[in-house]
């Protein structure tokens, strides 16, 4: 005899498989081909729907991306735009640097984003308030800001000496930016400018900021800060960072304010909440765009790129600084910050070369702390 197998019958007309059986090994038998094959092309049918839903969840995503990025697109072509940063980039530089200004400009009338209502720059009608250089380097993980007093006494280029915050008066976003890069020696690549109107309508849009007073302070003419945490809305928020009398050090101890409330506004408005969340992302957009004036560099298609590389930045890793001065003095009857040059070069050099080390180790005792007056 040969062999035991089974096989099933085959009509000799069709060539087709009859879906009978033989046993030809005892207590074995075969699984039924035509039951077999059901079960194959019910699998295969599972499979290919599957496929099809997926490439449907695959096309509806890339639609709604497409539709979030055009109305990314949309919400930063209405940012306004100021030539300001004049140059090429040199090879050397590294990161990217922001000069951030706060203007002065005492009008309810707005002067910068796009619910402007009177030019960002009038000669002579601002100056500006705050003068802050922020860096970022490329990979995301450095990041430091320098702030400059208003009234640090310099050279102002064509003009001769005179307060930093001058140099808005008299030339503009374009004459300060030239007169910090001036004295820093740092390449700037991008220009943030907000006035007082401004500063106090995207502090309310954001639902404001809490900040912790170690001691009771006196606001001449407005109270008193109370001690512990206090909301501040867009009003209080102006009054924060604009006051030096009746502080310990005067304008450094405002300085301090100011880097506190940005630590501060920063970690409520850039957190991973409003990162990943669409609707957020937008609506901080909106607010950028309604309050805020950039260079016009810092075209939309930058803007989403930078905005995109900072998906997972932390604002609370970012150290505030103040360059270091001589302390306060007088030129003519004018009450000034003294200039310290020989230990300026070297925290300048710092920033640009992204050496924090260096800055930890030698201006420690100008960074930011926890305690603010």
């Amino acid at each position: 005899m040969g062999p035991a197998f089974t096989t099933a019958d085959t009509d000799t007309t069709t060539g087709n498989d009859t879906g009978t059986e033989q046993e030809l090994a005892p207590g074995v038998p075969a699984a039924p081909v035509r039951k077999r094959r059901r079960v194959d092309q019910r699998a295969k049918a599972r499979k290919e729907k599957a496929k099809r839903w997926a490439k449907i969840a695959i096309a509806a995503i890339l639609v709604l991306a497409l539709i979030l990025l055009l109305i990314l697109w949309l919400i930063l072509g209405r940012i306004d735009r100021i030539d300001a940063i004049e140059g090429n980039r040199p090879a050397t530089a590294k990161g990217t640097t922001f000069l951030v200004l706060g203007l002065d400009r005492r009008s309810d009338v707005q002067t910068t984003g796009e619910n402007a209502k009177a030019d960002a720059f009038e000669p002579g009608a601002q100056r500006a308030d705050i003068i802050m250089l922020v860096h970022v380097s490329d990979d995301r993980d450095k990041s430091y800001a320098v702030s400059i007093p208003r009234d640090t006494w310099i050279d102002i280029p064509g003009h001769g000496k005179a307060k930093i915050n001058a140099a808005y008066s008299y030339g503009g976003p374009e004459l300060m930016v030239k007169t910090v890069r001036e004295l820093t020696g740092v390449w700037i690549d991008h220009l943030a400018v907000v006035d007082f109107a401004g500063f106090r309508q995207f502090t309310d849009a954001v639902g404001g900021v809490d900040v912790f007073f170690p001691q009771a302070v006196p606001v001449p003419g407005v109270g008193t800060w109370p001690q512990g945490v206090v909301h501040l809305d867009g009003a209080l928020a102006l009054a924060y960072v604009r006051q030096r009398y009746g502080l310990p050090n005067g304008d450094f101890d405002r300085i301090k304010r100011q880097q506190n409330f940005l630590r501060q506004l920063g970690a409520k408005t850039f957190d991973e909440r409003t990162l990943r969340n669409p609707a957020r992302v937008k609506a901080l957009l909106d607010h950028i765009a309604a309050n805020v004036s950039v260079d016009d560099d810092f075209g939309s298609f930058e803007m989403m790129k930078f905005g995109w590389s900072m998906r997972s930045f932390d604002p609370g890793s970012l150290t505030f600084y103040t360059v270091p001065t001589q302390g306060t003095g007088w030129a003519g009857d004018q009450s000034i910050v003294v200039y310290d040059p020989k230990p300026a070069k070297v925290l300048w050099q710092a920033f640009a070369d992204e050496d924090v080390d260096t800055m930890d180790r030698r201006f420690s005792n100008l960074a930011l702390t926890g305690v603010v007056p």
